[in-house]
C-alpha cells in the first residue's frame, strides 16, 4: 500500500517544471539565510552538504560544526555531525577521533551506524556488518538495512542484499522521497554491477520518478546509457551534470566515455579539466580524490609511477579491498608485477566479490606467470558481471 502512496506523489510532482532537487536546494538556502540560532544554521548547512555532495559545502558545514564545538564545548550531536562530514571526505583518523569523544554510555543507533561506515572504509567488513545488525536489534531503520544490504552485496550474498533493500523501502514515508530515490539508485547500482542493465534501469527510473533532478540519479543513468552504447544520451547527461554541479568526477567520466566511443580527441579537454581539479584539491591538503587520481593515472594517462604514488597515499589512509586493489593495479601499470601480485592477494583476502577487483587480479596473476589462477580469476569476473568490459564510471 505504501508504494502506491509513492506513485501518487510521483504523479503530482511531475506536474511542476521545477525539480525536487532545485526546490530542496532553495528551501535549504532559505533556511541558511533566515536561521536565527547557530543550531539552525548548522543543521541547514549540513543538509546542503548532504544534498549537493560538494566539497566546498562539506567544508563550510565542517567549519560551522567546529566553531560550535569551540564555543559550546562537548556535544554528542556535534561530534556525530563532524564524524559524518569527515567520512564523506575520507578523513578517517579525524572521524575516529570525533567518535572516540562520545562516552560509551551514550551509545545510540546513529553512533553505531557511523562506526559501521568507518569500519567499512577501514576494510573491517565483518565489524561493519555486526554494527548494522546490532543497530537493528534496537529497532528497524531503513538506513541500517541499506548499509547491511550493501555489505551483503560486497560479500556476494546477493539474495540477502536484495531482501534487505526490499525491507528498507517500506520504512520510508512519502516525505522521504530523496531517501527513497537514493535506495532505488543503490538497488540499481547492484544490478548494474552484475550486468543486469534492464533491471538497473527499472530502479533508476523509479528513483527519477520519486525525486527529480538529483545529480546522483542522473549520474548513474549517464553511466548506464554509456554502457548500453546510447552515446548521445549519455554525453548529454554528463554535460548537463557538469554544468549543474561542476563535479570533476563527471568531467572524468565524460572523457572516459569519449575514449570508449573511439573519440580520444574529444576526451582530452575533459580529462585535462578533471585532472587539474583532482590535483588542485590534493594540493590544498584534501584526500577525497586520491582514488580518482589513482584510477586516472593508471587507466587514462597510463603513468604507472604516478598511479603508485596516489594509490600508496590512499592505502595509507584507508586499508580496504578497493584501495589494496587500486594499489595492485597501479603497480601492474608500472611493471612491478611482484608488488602487484602481493597487493592483489591482499585485496582478494578481504573476501569482497567485485568484478573489477577479480579482473585486475586475473590480469596481474597472468603477468606474474600464474596462468591457471589468472584465468580462473578472469572467469570469476565474468561470472559476477558478464558485461564487466563495458563502460563504467569510477566512484
Amino acid at each position: 500500500m505504501r508504494h502506491w502512496i509513492f506513485y501518487l506523489v510521483f504523479a503530482a510532482g511531475n506536474l511542476f517544471a521545477e525539480t525536487n532537487y532545485q526546490k530542496e536546494l532553495v528551501d535549504i538556502d532559505r533556511a541558511v539565510s533566515t536561521a536565527s540560532t547557530q543550531s539552525q544554521s548548522i543543521h541547514a548547512l549540513y543538509r546542503r552538504a548532504c544534498l549537493t555532495g560538494n566539497i566546498a559545502d562539506i567544508k563550510k558545514s565542517q567549519f560551522a560544526v567546529q566553531t560550535a564545538l569551540e564555543k559550546f564545548g562537548p556535544c554528542q550531536e556535534l561530534y556525530l555531525l563532524a564524524a559524518s562530514l569527515d567520512l564523506k571526505l575520507h578523513r578517517l583518523a579525524e572521524a575516529k577521533s570525533m567518535l572516540e569523544k562520545i562516552p560509551s554510555g551514550q551509545w545510540d543507533q546513529d553512533f553505531a551506524l557511523l562506526q559501521a561506515d568507518l569500519a567499512e572504509q577501514e576494510g573491517r567488513y565483518a565489524d561493519a556488518t555486526a554494527l548494522c545488525q546490532q543497530t537493528l536489534r534496537y529497532g528497524e531503520r531503513w538506513d541500517a538495512l541499506a548499509r547491511l544490504a550493501h555489505l551483503d552485496f560486497l560479500a556476494g550474498n546477493f539474495s540477502s542484499a536484495d531482501k534487505n533493500f526490499s525491507a528498507a523501502g517500506p520504512l520510508l514515508t512519502a516525505k522521504d522521497m530523496r531517501s527513497f530515490a537514493w535506495l532505488e539508485v543503490q538497488r540499481g547500482r547492484m544490478e548494474f554491477q552484475r550486468g543486469n542493465y534492464q533491471r538497473a534501469r527499472k530502479y533508476y527510473d523509479r528513483a527519477t520518478q520519486a525525486y527529480t533532478g538529483g545529480w546522483l540519479t542522473e549520474g548513474v543513468l549517464a553511466e548506464l546509457d554509456a554502457a548500453e552504447r546510447k552515446f548521445p544520451s549519455a554525453i548529454a547527461r554528463y554535460e548537463k551534470l557538469i554544468a549543474a554541479t561542476g563535479k570533476p568526477e563527471f568531467r572524468e567520466a565524460l572523457g572516459d566515455l569519449h575514449v570508449y566511443a573511439g573519440k580520444p580527441a574529444l576526451a582530452k579537454p575533459w580529462h585535462d579539466q578533471a585532472c587539474a581539479a583532482f590535483l588542485a584539491s590534493a594540493a590544498q591538503g584534501d584526500v577525497h580524490f586520491f582514488h580518482h587520481l589513482t584510477h586516472f593515472f593508471a587507466d587514462t594517462r597510463t603513468d604507472g609511477a604516478e598511479a603508485v604514488k596516489w594509490a600508496q597515499a590512499d592505502f595509507q589512509l584507508r586499508k580496504n579491498a578497493f584501495t589494496a586493489d587500486a594499489l595492485a593495479w597501479a603497480f601492474f601499470r608500472n611493471g612491478q608485477f611482484s608488488e602487484a601480485l602481493d597487493f592483489s592477494k591482499t585485496a582478494l583476502a578481504f573476501g569482497v566479490n567485485d568484478c573489477f577487483l577479480q579482473y585486475h587480479a586475473g590480469m596481474i596473476h597472468l603477468a606474474a606467470q600464474k596462468p591457471k589462477a589468472g584465468k580462473e580469476l578472469l572467469a570469476q569476473a565474468a561470472r559476477l558481471n558478464p558485461n564487466y568490459a563495458n563502460f563504467h564510471a569510477h566512484y
